[in-house]
């Protein structure tokens, strides 16, 4: 039962993200976008929502056109909101789902103005200090705080716990490794609390991960829990 009509934005994240959902556009055109508007204000064709803290879902574009779109107009991706790192929210660090997005282009056209090294397949990944470096296809891109990955073998590992203390028992922080590339480190938060008990929230957390990942044939992974290693457990791959 509603009881109070909802907060402005109507945008906002009102509870857990889904475990799945994608994002597919079709044939779409953009035309005569600038770095910034004639007031001075950042302009970019896509972003992330500010709301995204548990999980962003793959966007994947085919057949886009991009007609005098400058370079740093192209994208700007969201890093998370400091302010999660509370414990009524997030917990000591901020919810992670900005930092682990993916967008994905195929079969791309390039008009008039357009970013150097410009791909018709292409991915873009933000700007994850733990990950996005150590992918050799992908360089970095300041003005968009992402990098630009010339490839289309990136991917989404989603995982969560199925035991019946989901979501009362804190596995994270959880930190996803490649053997033999020392510095690799992408460290994952659990979704953020969305649930309120009148003044409080309910301090339940759902233990649900989304993570970005280069999902080529053989590679490999190691997943290191902060908290005990839930005994029943759903991976998916979407990439």
């Amino acid at each position: 039962m509603i009881t109070t009509p909802p907060k402005f934005p109507m945008y906002k994240v009102k509870t857990d993200a889904s475990w799945s959902g994608r994002t597919i556009l079709n044939r779409n055109k953009f035309l005569n976008f600038a770095q910034t508007t004639s007031e001075g204000k950042l302009n970019s064709v896509f972003g992330s929502s500010e709301y995204g803290m548990d999980y962003i879902p793959i966007m994947e574009s085919f057949d886009t056109e991009f007609n005098n779109v400058e370079a740093g107009a192209v994208c700007k991706l969201k890093d998370p909101d400091p302010k999660w790192a509370i414990i009524k929210d997030c917990g000591f660090f901020p919810c992670t789902g900005p930092k682990n997005v993916l967008y994905s282009f195929k079969n791309t056209k390039w008009l008039g103005k357009f970013p150097e090294n410009a791909q018709a397949t292409f991915q873009i990944i933000h700007d994850n200090e733990g990950f996005a470096p150590f992918i050799k296809e992908c360089e970095k891109r300041v003005d968009w705080n992402a990098y630009y990955c010339l490839t289309d073998k990136m991917g989404i590992l989603q995982f969560e716990s199925n035991d019946w203390d989901a979501k009362d028992r804190a596995l994270q922080p959880i930190f996803i490794r490649e053997p033999g590339v020392s510095k690799m480190n992408n460290t994952l938060n659990a979704y953020m609390d969305h649930i309120w008990d009148g003044f409080y929230t309910g301090q339940i957390r759902m233990a649900r991960f989304p993570s970005i990942t280069y999902a080529t044939k053989g590679k490999i992974y190691d997943m290191v829990y902060s908290g005990n290693t839930p005994k029943n457990q759903t991976f998916r791959l979407r990439s």
